[in-house]
């Protein structure tokens, strides 16, 4: 299995203001903390902190482990993610994740986490099957969202009341409070002669429930051929309008 050398952002910590508690008010902190098998980095682990403000106490609230996403054997198997294999055990996390949770956002609304996980899938190049996950900081509950395709970029409505993410050929949709996920995506074609492929991007939100995106179709040159802008009505769960910009 090939292994990826992750970026030097995996260690920074970040520290959010949250609320009031105890004898005053504490901020969650974010760290990935690294694990390493004879000098070599084969993992990392996900670490919420809680800190005070006055910065007289800071404790390690939860860690999340690889181990303790709920993933089955099943799944893996649906995807076709190959499952760890015994010689592989220092490198790959049953049954088929590689190296480590890894943030993405922090939902402080609904004092949730969203972060993703490599599959057995992702190569040296960062291609490959990534799973989304939530977190609930105050149940300290884990929930599988979707499988995506890749590094996320989150975008929150005005309300926050939904995130999307985004990567390239899909946007994932996601209701903050009841984590509700549906998928965007448009036809992927390829023959010998003919390629029609969508990249969906750049996407600004215009109310609490609507949105739009730019649709990049690829044909077999390195230019898109067509773009749109798409204006999307969660609501309604459908396109409510399409403009050509090129």
């Amino acid at each position: 299995m090939n292994f990826k050398i992750k970026l030097l952002f995996c260690i920074t910590i970040t520290m959010i203001p949250l609320m009031s508690f105890g004898a005053g008010k504490f901020i969650y902190g974010f760290r990935h903390d690294p694990r390493y098998i004879n000098k070599k980095e084969i993992g990392s682990d996900l670490i919420v902190m809680k800190k005070f403000e006055d910065g007289t106490q800071e404790d390690m609230y939860w860690r999340i482990r690889p181990e303790d996403l709920p993933v089955t054997e099943y799944l893996c198997n649906e995807n076709t993610f190959d499952l760890c294999l015994e010689e592989e055990e220092a490198e790959c996390f049953k049954p088929c994740l590689s190296y480590g949770p890894q943030l993405v956002t922090y939902a402080k609304n609904m004092n949730k986490i969203y972060f993703t996980i490599d599959t057995t899938e992702v190569g040296a190049t960062g291609i490959g099957s990534r799973l989304l996950f939530v977190g609930d900081l105050i149940k300290k509950q884990l929930k599988l969202l979707t499988i995506t395709d890749g590094f996320l970029k989150a975008t929150y409505s005005p309300n926050e009341r939904y995130i999307v993410f985004s990567r390239s050929l899909e946007l994932y949709v996601v209701n903050t409070s009841t984590d509700e996920t549906f998928i965007i995506s448009n036809k992927f074609i390829r023959t010998k002669k003919y390629r029609e492929v969508h990249y969906l991007k750049n996407v600004h939100w215009i109310s609490s429930h609507t949105f739009t995106y730019l649709d990049k179709n690829y044909g077999l040159g390195k230019d898109p051929t067509k773009i749109l802008e798409a204006t999307y009505d969660i609501d309604k769960r459908s396109i409510i309008n399409n403009k050509t910009i090129k």
